[in-house]
């Protein structure tokens, strides 16, 4: 108590407990340190309910008495587990679970946990849910004789494992059998690394999956609208589907120099979810602008795969060639034919030496042609040669066994390959 509220000097305390039981009286302790703020009651029984109430005093007197307060001695946890336990209703973030109350024949159920979790390769073969309470998250349910409980804020399109455990002050009780179930699907979340690229004409927009896909993705929609002034969230936009494994839309037909506003979004078999929008402005009509180094993939012995890399800015390509020459001096840059940028995005050029070479595009729209890219260096695959088996020697007729040479290096320079031949056999 605050010095303040003393009153007079000497301040004290007096307890007064009793077992609740018929006839019982009251005991009395009394404090004259001020500073002592608990009691132990010795041998209190096993779950006993006693009573107790307090009054403080000073040298003028007892103050008035504190309401009486009761409470239960110490127990042990529950010995049984909930039974039957039973999944109810599912919805894509809530899962309501039924069970058997657990009984107790000493001590008390004052209530449950339903602990869930998602990975069950996170429990051990001694454990029924994973030892990381990182991993684990629970929901109390009060009343022991609760027969219900709903566990919320779960993911959707999500396979969870749940198990019951009855508690009381003593601690928790065993785990009840899991249960496994999967929430249902929900609207996903907005599509991720959304980024839109204007030209004179046209709008390129890119994405990735939601982050919350919260099902599966069904399609996409994407699409464009003229907006003046701040007001783009009002615009209305005419949306195109887009099939779920594509992540790019072509927004053709623009006008140039002027405002549009971009809207793309997602949907699971559940319903539509969250649009992004996004504003930008075409540009000015004008040829492509250099093109971004080309990528070359290797896929054969005399062939690769080149793929015309564009550039922000500029218009938008309509055609693209390749430029390729072997790395050799006095080689001149020799161009394929122009390929529709609209249909394809890459060129395979076969007919190849093993040599290294140069490869650089060159893209094109009805306004003209771009300057060449910067340089790409590569070369076919390595060709695998084999080298005929010398005969064993005095074994005209011993078996002959091919070995491959990767980039000119024989194997057998770094292995050592024992040949058996009849009966005998020799070392290389």
């Amino acid at each position: 108590m605050p010095m303040a509220e003393w009153n007079a000097p000497g301040l004290y305390y007096k307890l007064r407990y009793r077992r609740v039981r018929p006839n019982g009286t009251w005991n009395e302790v009394t404090f004259s340190d001020h500073s002592v703020g608990k009691f132990l009651i010795p041998n209190p029984g096993y779950y006993t309910l006693w009573e107790f109430d307090i009054q403080a005093g000073n040298r003028q007197g007892l103050g008035p008495k504190s309401p009486i307060v009761s409470s239960y001695s110490g127990q042990d946890p529950p010995a049984a587990r909930p039974e039957d336990v039973t999944v109810e209703t599912v919805s894509a973030r809530s899962v309501e679970l039924s069970w058997t109350p657990a009984s107790a024949s000493l001590g008390s159920v004052d209530g449950y946990k339903i602990y869930y979790w998602v990975n069950s390769s996170l429990a051990s073969a001694k454990r029924r849910r994973p030892a990381s309470s990182s991993h684990v998250s629970y929901t109390n349910i009060t009343g022991g004789n609760t027969q219900k409980g709903t566990v919320t804020n779960l993911k959707p399109y999500t396979k969870y494992y749940l198990t019951v455990v009855a508690a009381n002050s003593g601690g928790e009780g065993p785990e009840s059998e899991r249960v496994s179930v999967s929430t249902l699907e929900s609207a996903p979340g907005p599509p991720s690394e959304v980024r839109v690229s204007a030209f004179g004409e046209y709008i390129l927009v890119t994405w990735r999956s939601p982050e919350e896909p919260n099902g599966v993705i069904k399609k996409y929609q994407a699409g464009s609208a003229v907006y003046s002034g701040s007001q783009h969230k009002d615009v209305h936009v005419a949306l195109k589907d887009v099939e779920p494994h594509v992540f790019s839309e072509l927004l053709s037909n623009l006008k140039p120099r002027t405002n549009y506003v971009v809207e793309l979004r997602a949907r699971t078999s559940n319903r539509w979810g969250t649009s992004v929008r996004q504003t930008t402005k075409t540009l000015n009509l004008s040829p492509p602008r250099k093109p971004a180094n080309p990528s070359v993939e290797s896929i054969a012995v005399d062939k690769v795969r080149v793929t015309y890399n564009y550039s922000f800015g500029g218009g938008y390509t309509h055609e693209f060639l390749v430029m390729y020459r072997k790395k050799l001096e006095g080689e001149e840059f020799l161009n394929t034919s122009w390929v529709n940028y609209f249909s394809a995005q890459s060129l395979e050029i076969g007919g190849l030496s093993p040599n290294l070479y140069e490869f650089k595009t060159v893209g094109k729209n009805k306004l003209g042609e771009s300057p060449p890219s910067d340089v790409t260096e590569a070369r076919p695959l390595p060709e695998l040669k084999t080298s005929p088996r010398v005969p064993t020697s005095g074994k005209s007729n011993a078996h002959k066994t091919p070995v491959q040479i990767i980039q000119g290096v024989p194997l057998f320079a770094a292995v050592i390959v024992i040949v058996f031949a009849g009966f005998g056999f020799s070392i290389y």
